[in-house]
Protein backbone atom coordinates (compact mmCIF):
# COMPACT_ATOMS: atom_id res chain seq x y z
CA UNK A 1 0.00 0.00 0.00
CA UNK A 2 2.83 2.38 0.91
CA UNK A 3 4.66 1.55 -2.35
CA UNK A 4 1.53 2.29 -4.34
CA UNK A 5 1.03 5.56 -2.47
CA UNK A 6 4.62 6.56 -3.09
CA UNK A 7 4.28 5.81 -6.81
CA UNK A 8 1.15 7.92 -6.98
CA UNK A 9 2.77 10.70 -4.98
CA UNK A 10 5.81 10.83 -7.24
CA UNK A 11 3.85 10.81 -10.51
CA UNK A 12 4.83 13.75 -12.69
CA UNK A 13 2.20 16.48 -12.80
CA UNK A 14 2.41 18.66 -15.90
CA UNK A 15 1.73 22.35 -15.85
CA UNK A 16 -1.37 23.72 -17.45
CA UNK A 17 -0.48 25.29 -20.76
CA UNK A 18 2.94 23.55 -20.44
CA UNK A 19 5.86 25.29 -22.09
CA UNK A 20 8.41 22.90 -23.57
CA UNK A 21 11.22 24.90 -21.95
CA UNK A 22 9.64 25.09 -18.46
CA UNK A 23 8.31 22.15 -16.47
CA UNK A 24 6.81 21.76 -12.96
CA UNK A 25 6.43 18.66 -10.80
CA UNK A 26 4.64 18.21 -7.44
CA UNK A 27 4.92 15.11 -5.27
CA UNK A 28 4.15 13.95 -1.74
CA UNK A 29 5.86 11.36 0.39
CA UNK A 30 2.56 9.68 1.22
CA UNK A 31 -1.04 9.65 0.01
CA UNK A 32 -2.38 8.04 3.16
CA UNK A 33 -1.77 9.53 6.62
CA UNK A 34 -3.20 9.87 10.12
CA UNK A 35 -4.36 13.04 11.83
CA UNK A 36 -1.49 15.50 12.31
CA UNK A 37 0.95 13.19 10.52
CA UNK A 38 3.50 15.39 8.70
CA UNK A 39 3.18 15.23 4.93
CA UNK A 40 6.16 16.29 2.81
CA UNK A 41 5.18 18.17 -0.36
CA UNK A 42 7.95 18.82 -2.92
CA UNK A 43 7.49 21.22 -5.85
CA UNK A 44 10.25 21.33 -8.49
CA UNK A 45 10.54 23.62 -11.50
CA UNK A 46 12.92 22.87 -14.38
CA UNK A 47 13.75 25.82 -16.63
CA UNK A 48 16.60 27.33 -18.67
CA UNK A 49 19.52 28.80 -16.77
CA UNK A 50 18.48 32.37 -17.61
CA UNK A 51 14.93 31.90 -16.30
CA UNK A 52 13.55 33.67 -13.25
CA UNK A 53 11.30 31.49 -11.06
CA UNK A 54 8.98 33.07 -8.48
CA UNK A 55 7.31 30.78 -5.96
CA UNK A 56 4.21 32.22 -4.25
CA UNK A 57 4.59 33.85 -0.81
CA UNK A 58 4.74 31.40 2.07
CA UNK A 59 1.13 30.69 3.08
CA UNK A 60 -0.17 29.65 6.49
CA UNK A 61 -2.54 27.12 4.98
CA UNK A 62 -3.02 25.28 1.70
CA UNK A 63 -6.60 24.15 1.47
CA UNK A 64 -7.40 22.09 4.59
CA UNK A 65 -3.71 21.68 5.42
CA UNK A 66 -1.66 23.81 7.80
CA UNK A 67 1.81 24.75 6.56
CA UNK A 68 4.29 23.74 9.27
CA UNK A 69 7.49 24.69 7.43
CA UNK A 70 8.73 25.87 4.02
CA UNK A 71 12.25 25.40 2.65
CA UNK A 72 13.29 26.94 -0.69
CA UNK A 73 16.42 25.34 -2.13
CA UNK A 74 18.84 27.24 -4.41
CA UNK A 75 18.68 26.31 -8.05
CA UNK A 76 21.06 23.56 -9.19
CA UNK A 77 22.06 22.31 -12.65
CA UNK A 78 20.14 19.34 -14.02
CA UNK A 79 22.60 16.45 -14.06
CA UNK A 80 21.08 14.61 -17.00
CA UNK A 81 21.42 17.73 -19.17
CA UNK A 82 24.66 17.32 -21.10
CA UNK A 83 24.81 20.99 -22.04
CA UNK A 84 23.84 22.16 -18.51
CA UNK A 85 21.38 24.50 -20.16
CA UNK A 86 18.68 23.90 -17.58
CA UNK A 87 18.46 24.26 -13.82
CA UNK A 88 16.07 22.98 -11.16
CA UNK A 89 14.35 25.08 -8.46
CA UNK A 90 12.85 23.24 -5.47
CA UNK A 91 10.44 24.13 -2.67
CA UNK A 92 9.79 21.65 0.14
CA UNK A 93 6.80 22.08 2.44
CA UNK A 94 5.63 20.18 5.52
CA UNK A 95 1.86 19.97 5.89
CA UNK A 96 -0.52 18.56 8.50
CA UNK A 97 -4.26 18.62 9.07
CA UNK A 98 -7.00 17.82 11.57
CA UNK A 99 -9.54 17.07 8.84
CA UNK A 100 -10.51 13.41 8.39
CA UNK A 101 -11.33 11.70 5.12
CA UNK A 102 -10.19 12.40 1.58
CA UNK A 103 -8.55 15.82 1.47
CA UNK A 104 -6.92 17.62 -1.45
CA UNK A 105 -3.78 19.68 -1.74
CA UNK A 106 -4.93 22.40 -4.14
CA UNK A 107 -3.00 23.58 -7.20
CA UNK A 108 0.00 25.81 -6.60
CA UNK A 109 0.84 28.60 -9.05
CA UNK A 110 4.44 29.53 -9.90
CA UNK A 111 5.37 32.50 -12.07
CA UNK A 112 8.36 32.45 -14.38
CA UNK A 113 10.17 34.76 -16.78
CA UNK A 114 12.33 33.53 -19.67
CA UNK A 115 14.96 35.97 -20.90
CA UNK A 116 17.21 35.87 -23.92
CA UNK A 117 19.27 38.43 -25.73
CA UNK A 118 16.29 40.11 -27.40
CA UNK A 119 13.02 39.25 -25.64
CA UNK A 120 11.54 38.28 -22.30
CA UNK A 121 8.66 35.82 -22.00
CA UNK A 122 6.63 35.39 -18.81
CA UNK A 123 4.16 32.71 -17.89
CA UNK A 124 2.32 30.88 -15.12
CA UNK A 125 2.77 27.27 -14.05
CA UNK A 126 0.12 25.41 -12.10
CA UNK A 127 0.41 22.04 -10.35
CA UNK A 128 -2.42 19.55 -10.33
CA UNK A 129 -4.37 18.96 -7.11
CA UNK A 130 -3.14 15.97 -5.10
CA UNK A 131 -5.64 13.85 -3.14
CA UNK A 132 -4.62 12.71 0.36
CA UNK A 133 -6.54 10.21 2.49
CA UNK A 134 -6.48 11.29 6.16
CA UNK A 135 -7.48 8.56 8.59
CA UNK A 136 -8.67 8.91 12.17
CA UNK A 137 -6.61 7.56 15.01
CA UNK A 138 -9.57 5.29 15.82
CA UNK A 139 -9.68 1.88 14.22
CA UNK A 140 -12.19 1.17 11.49
CA UNK A 141 -14.63 -0.56 13.82
CA UNK A 142 -14.53 2.13 16.53
CA UNK A 143 -17.78 3.99 17.14
CA UNK A 144 -17.16 6.76 19.66
CA UNK A 145 -20.86 7.40 20.34
CA UNK A 146 -21.77 3.78 20.95
CA UNK A 147 -22.25 2.51 24.49
CA UNK A 148 -19.49 0.29 25.82
CA UNK A 149 -19.90 -2.65 28.09
CA UNK A 150 -18.51 -1.92 31.53
CA UNK A 151 -16.03 -4.35 32.97
CA UNK A 152 -17.29 -6.46 35.86
CA UNK A 153 -16.63 -5.18 39.34
CA UNK A 154 -13.36 -6.23 40.89
CA UNK A 155 -13.48 -7.83 44.32
CA UNK A 156 -11.77 -5.87 47.08
CA UNK A 157 -10.11 -7.89 49.74
CA UNK A 158 -11.20 -6.85 53.25
CA UNK A 159 -8.60 -5.19 55.38
CA UNK A 160 -6.80 -7.57 57.65
CA UNK A 161 -7.77 -6.95 61.25
CA UNK A 162 -5.08 -6.81 63.88
CA UNK A 163 -4.95 -9.97 65.94
CA UNK A 164 -4.18 -10.07 69.68
CA UNK A 165 -0.67 -11.15 68.75
CA UNK A 166 -0.25 -7.97 66.70
CA UNK A 167 -1.55 -5.83 69.54
CA UNK A 168 0.85 -7.54 71.93
CA UNK A 169 3.78 -6.86 69.63
CA UNK A 170 2.77 -3.22 69.31
CA UNK A 171 2.40 -2.83 73.07
CA UNK A 172 5.80 -4.45 73.65
CA UNK A 173 7.41 -2.09 71.15
CA UNK A 174 5.82 0.93 72.84
CA UNK A 175 6.99 -0.19 76.28
CA UNK A 176 10.52 -0.76 74.99
CA UNK A 177 10.52 2.66 73.36
CA UNK A 178 9.31 4.29 76.60
CA UNK A 179 12.00 2.54 78.64
CA UNK A 180 14.64 3.62 76.15
CA UNK A 181 13.41 7.23 76.32
CA UNK A 182 13.53 7.17 80.13
CA UNK A 183 17.05 5.73 80.09
CA UNK A 184 18.23 8.36 77.62
CA UNK A 185 16.65 11.11 79.69
CA UNK A 186 18.32 9.90 82.86
CA UNK A 187 21.61 9.64 81.06
CA UNK A 188 21.30 13.22 79.85
CA UNK A 189 20.64 14.33 83.42
CA UNK A 190 23.98 12.99 84.58
CA UNK A 191 26.19 16.02 85.15
CA UNK A 192 29.64 16.62 86.48
CA UNK A 193 30.14 18.08 89.93
CA UNK A 194 31.00 21.76 90.46
CA UNK A 195 34.54 20.73 91.39
CA UNK A 196 34.98 18.82 88.14
CA UNK A 197 33.85 21.61 85.82
CA UNK A 198 35.78 24.22 87.82
CA UNK A 199 38.95 22.13 87.47
CA UNK A 200 38.34 21.83 83.74
CA UNK A 201 37.95 25.59 83.39
CA UNK A 202 41.21 26.20 85.23
CA UNK A 203 43.02 23.66 83.02
CA UNK A 204 41.61 25.27 79.87
CA UNK A 205 42.72 28.71 81.11
CA UNK A 206 46.25 27.46 81.73
CA UNK A 207 46.43 26.08 78.18
CA UNK A 208 45.34 29.44 76.79
CA UNK A 209 48.03 31.16 78.87
CA UNK A 210 50.69 28.82 77.53
CA UNK A 211 49.57 29.60 73.98
CA UNK A 212 49.61 33.37 74.73
CA UNK A 213 45.93 33.59 73.83
CA UNK A 214 44.96 35.58 76.95
CA UNK A 215 46.67 38.40 78.86
CA UNK A 216 47.27 38.49 82.63
CA UNK A 217 44.46 40.95 83.36
CA UNK A 218 41.85 38.78 81.58
CA UNK A 219 43.23 35.64 83.24
CA UNK A 220 42.95 37.31 86.66
CA UNK A 221 39.30 38.20 86.05
CA UNK A 222 38.47 34.74 84.72
CA UNK A 223 40.04 33.05 87.76
CA UNK A 224 37.88 35.22 90.02
CA UNK A 225 34.81 34.18 88.06
CA UNK A 226 35.77 30.48 88.36
CA UNK A 227 36.18 30.80 92.15
CA UNK A 228 32.92 32.73 92.47
CA UNK A 229 30.93 30.20 90.39
CA UNK A 230 32.46 27.19 92.14
CA UNK A 231 31.74 28.40 95.67
CA UNK A 232 28.13 29.27 94.85
CA UNK A 233 27.48 26.14 92.74
CA UNK A 234 28.72 23.80 95.49
CA UNK A 235 26.10 25.41 97.74
CA UNK A 236 23.40 24.30 95.29
CA UNK A 237 22.74 27.76 93.85
CA UNK A 238 22.95 29.18 90.34
CA UNK A 239 25.77 31.76 90.19
CA UNK A 240 24.78 33.01 86.73
CA UNK A 241 21.72 34.79 88.17
CA UNK A 242 23.54 36.43 91.11
CA UNK A 243 25.40 39.73 91.17
CA UNK A 244 28.77 40.12 92.84
CA UNK A 245 27.13 41.93 95.78
CA UNK A 246 24.66 39.08 96.25
CA UNK A 247 27.50 36.56 96.12
CA UNK A 248 29.58 38.39 98.74
CA UNK A 249 26.56 38.77 101.06
CA UNK A 250 25.77 35.08 100.73
CA UNK A 251 29.40 34.04 101.31
CA UNK A 252 29.67 36.09 104.50
CA UNK A 253 26.25 35.22 105.92
CA UNK A 254 25.07 31.80 104.72
CA UNK A 255 27.92 29.84 103.16
CA UNK A 256 29.72 26.96 104.85
CA UNK A 257 33.17 28.39 104.08
CA UNK A 258 35.68 28.89 106.87
CA UNK A 259 35.87 32.46 108.13
CA UNK A 260 39.38 33.11 106.78
CA UNK A 261 38.40 31.73 103.36
CA UNK A 262 35.32 33.96 103.31
CA UNK A 263 37.43 37.08 103.90
CA UNK A 264 39.99 36.21 101.21
CA UNK A 265 37.30 35.35 98.67
CA UNK A 266 35.26 38.51 99.28
CA UNK A 267 38.38 40.72 99.09
CA UNK A 268 39.38 39.05 95.84
CA UNK A 269 35.92 39.39 94.25
CA UNK A 270 35.76 43.09 95.16
CA UNK A 271 39.26 43.67 93.74
CA UNK A 272 38.36 41.79 90.54
CA UNK A 273 35.19 43.85 90.17
CA UNK A 274 37.19 47.07 90.44
CA UNK A 275 39.85 45.78 88.03
CA UNK A 276 37.17 44.87 85.49
CA UNK A 277 35.74 48.39 85.27
CA UNK A 278 38.87 50.45 86.02
CA UNK A 279 41.68 51.15 83.54
CA UNK A 280 44.82 49.01 83.93
CA UNK A 281 46.88 50.38 86.81
CA UNK A 282 49.31 47.56 87.61
CA UNK A 283 52.69 46.84 86.04
CA UNK A 284 53.00 43.62 84.12
CA UNK A 285 55.10 42.03 86.85
CA UNK A 286 52.57 43.01 89.50
CA UNK A 287 49.69 41.58 87.45
CA UNK A 288 51.67 38.37 86.89
CA UNK A 289 52.06 38.02 90.66
CA UNK A 290 48.33 38.63 91.22
CA UNK A 291 47.47 35.93 88.65
CA UNK A 292 49.72 33.39 90.37
CA UNK A 293 48.18 34.18 93.77
CA UNK A 294 44.68 33.90 92.32
CA UNK A 295 45.49 30.57 90.69
CA UNK A 296 46.90 29.22 93.96
CA UNK A 297 43.79 30.32 95.84
CA UNK A 298 41.52 28.58 93.31
CA UNK A 299 43.49 25.33 93.63
CA UNK A 300 43.25 25.68 97.40
CA UNK A 301 39.48 26.04 97.19
CA UNK A 302 39.20 22.98 94.94
CA UNK A 303 41.42 20.81 97.13
CA UNK A 304 40.47 21.82 100.68
CA UNK A 305 36.78 22.67 100.64
CA UNK A 306 34.67 19.73 101.81
CA UNK A 307 31.83 18.49 99.67
CA UNK A 308 28.58 20.33 100.37
CA UNK A 309 25.44 18.53 101.54
CA UNK A 310 23.25 20.82 99.45
CA UNK A 311 21.77 19.80 96.10
CA UNK A 312 23.96 20.32 93.05
CA UNK A 313 23.77 23.53 91.09
CA UNK A 314 21.40 23.97 88.20
CA UNK A 315 22.27 22.86 84.67
CA UNK A 316 22.52 26.48 83.63
CA UNK A 317 25.34 27.20 86.09
CA UNK A 318 27.19 24.02 85.14
CA UNK A 319 27.05 24.87 81.45
CA UNK A 320 30.16 27.01 81.96
CA UNK A 321 32.28 23.88 82.12
CA UNK A 322 32.63 24.09 78.36
CA UNK A 323 34.11 27.61 78.46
Amino acid sequence: MFAAALIVGLTRIDAAEQDHAVDVNASVDRNDALLLDPIKLTVTVTAPVDAEIEFPPTPETIGPFDVVSVDDMPSVPVLDDADSATRRWTRRMTLETLAVGEQTIPAIEIRYVLRDAATAESGLLRTKPIPIQINSVLSSDDTPKAFRQMKPSLPIEPEAKATPVHWGMIASALVAFALLAIAMKRRRKRTVTPKQWASRRVAALELRQQANEIDNRSAYLELAEIARDYVIAREGLNPSVMTTDEVTRYVTSKSSLPSETQKRLVAWLVDAEQTKFAPPQFASTEMTRKVQEAKSFVHELLERLPASNNSPASDKSRSKEDV
